[in-house]
């Protein structure tokens, strides 16, 4: 993908996170499953970071512990609904800030990253590549990079990705051939609202970018209610890499 159709893309999915914020953040109000066995991994004293935090959501499963958290999301409307539910304190911050670059970024190194739904809307190889590298310069060495992404060959995904690869082969798209535009539609009126981007990772796309930066895959598999399923079936992919 060119650079400039993936700064495009990535301006385009900001502008969908601005509109679609307040009906957004009203569907994402509970965890997924996945989310409570990750907080396992973390110890008292622990600083993580929440990278695409969105409303916060994942802090409802990492509240209880004593950790130092800080959420980091591209969407002023999104951060400020986190800020609204959560609140901030010395130990609990919200910030505005792209994955694709440390700008906010205090200089200190973090024992867990997280990355909930938010790598599969990253346009090109390249930018998903700086983020893996970005990953890698801020973790502690043994801390965890945890993250989830759409399966896009389950359920009713596979179409909206076979649109695009005709559109591919026609020369009627910019994007790559596993990219996909997915309707956001209002969860009260069934308007769309927004076409998002997202990229239909493979397990061994996912390994590829671990290895290049220079960490370790510890697990990595479609998940579907907290359990390891067959590809046909897995909602999520669920990949975890230590440095």
């Amino acid at each position: 993908m060119k650079k400039e159709t993936a700064e495009k893309i990535l301006n385009k999915v900001k502008a969908d996170y601005s509109r679609i914020a307040p009906d957004f953040s009203r569907t994402r109000q509970k965890y997924w499953e996945e989310m409570r066995g990750f907080a396992k991994r973390l110890k008292p004293g622990d600083r993580v970071l929440d990278l695409g935090c969105g409303n916060g959501r994942l802090y409802e499963v990492l509240k209880e512990l004593s950790i130092d958290y800080l959420g980091v999301d591209n969407s002023p409307k999104l951060i400020e609904f986190a800020r609204k539910k959560w609140g901030e304190s010395e130990k609990r911050k919200f910030l505005v800030g792209e994955a694709t670059n440390l700008d906010w970024r205090d200089g200190g190194k973090y024992n867990a990253v997280f990355m909930i739904a938010a790598l599969h809307h990253i346009p090109g190889k390249e930018l998903r590549k700086k983020v893996f590298q970005n990953v890698a310069e801020i973790l502690e060495p043994g801390g965890f990079f945890i993250m989830t992404n759409w399966n896009l060959v389950e359920g009713k995904y596979p179409g909206y990705v076979l649109k695009n690869i005709f559109k591919k082969i026609s020369g009627k798209s910019e994007f790559d051939f596993t990219d996909a535009l997915i309707p956001w539609k209002n969860a009260e009126t069934g308007e769309v609202m927004a076409e998002r981007y997202f990229h239909a990772f493979t397990l061994r796309e996912l390994r590829r970018f671990v290895k290049e930066a220079g960490l370790e895959i510890v697990e990595n598999f479609y998940s579907a209610g907290g359990e390891k399923v067959h590809w046909w079936n897995g909602k999520n992919i669920v990949t975890i890499a230590k440095k």
